[in-house]
């Protein structure tokens, strides 16, 4: 019993928060570190082995042609990790990203604003399409806006998300941007 209420007190116990910034540190530090190695991949062809020539097909898997931006996202993940004692709004940070994120697979697999090779779509997860355009979850994200708003309504959910996480990640509102533009004229 006496070992049993031990475990259990020691369970719920909460980490404090330097401990938990310890973590995140280390987080962010393994973020840099598989960058680094997928830029010197993705970047520069560098041959990272069978971890790096599988990392190389299953991004282009998941996320298509975004893939050139997921090192420069780990980076900055890695950084905003690290960093998040100063941030001034870490969770609206984060869903700025996811946002951009999904705005941009979604753009790639629509082709919107003509993004992406301009090879025609022959039907939805065409295995010869998905890879150089949004990738698997680009196409998920494509058949889900499709379905429910036709092609239009894919490239306007895609502009939405994009500028809506920019929005999310600069701080600014619609408003601010009318004022400083006001400004500008």
């Amino acid at each position: 019993g006496a070992a049993r209420g031990r475990a259990s007190g020691r369970s719920r116990k909460r980490s404090s928060p330097e401990v938990l910034q310890r973590r995140l540190d280390l987080a962010g530090l393994a973020c840099i570190g598989m960058a680094v190695y997928l830029g010197y991949v993705l970047y520069l062809g560098w041959n990272g082995g069978a971890v790096g020539e599988g990392s190389d097909t299953a991004l282009s898997y998941a996320v298509g042609a975004a893939a050139v931006v997921v090192p420069v996202a780990l980076g900055l993940a890695g950084l905003g990790l690290i960093l998040r004692p100063f941030l001034p709004s870490p969770r609206s940070v984060a869903v700025g990203v996811a946002a951009l994120a999904c705005g941009l697979l979604l753009a790639l697999a629509a082709q919107t604003a003509g993004l992406g090779p301009d090879d025609a779509r022959k039907e939805l997860f065409d295995p010869t399409f998905f890879p150089d355009h949004g990738g698997g979850l680009g196409e998920v994200l494509y058949w889900a806006t499709t379905t429910l708003f036709q092609r239009i309504g894919a490239h306007i959910v895609a502009l939405l998300l994009v500028v809506s996480g920019l929005l999310l990640l600069t701080g600014r509102s619609v408003s601010d941007l009318v004022r400083a533009g006001r400004r500008g004229f």
